[in-house]
């Protein structure tokens, strides 16, 4: 059964990324790695990326869910700082 957006967005962050999983969108191994404290891409790693690396940027990953686009219903992904984007959706 496919999460309603209206309920999706009470959960918790825990409570969401536990509902991907449930529904099987995401991998338990995924969803340990959405939920673990750490920084997702390490300076130590960047320095091996490119050159000349001051920091590393980050935004919030949040997801829509039960988007239906053409008919078929999708969970759309969205690295964004806008929230009235992601409400809209």
């Amino acid at each position: 059964m496919k999460t309603e957006s209206r309920e999706f967005r009470k959960l918790g962050r825990v409570g969401r990324v536990q509902r991907l999983v449930d529904e099987g969108i995401l991998t338990p191994d995924q969803g340990d790695q959405l939920l673990a404290d750490v920084p997702v891409l390490p300076l130590e790693v960047a320095e091996h990326m490119i050159e000349n690396v001051i920091g590393v940027y980050g935004l919030p990953l949040a997801v829509v869910p039960n988007v239906t686009i053409n008919g078929k219903n999708y969970d759309i992904p969205l690295v964004i700082e806008e929230p009235s984007v992601v409400a809209a959706l």
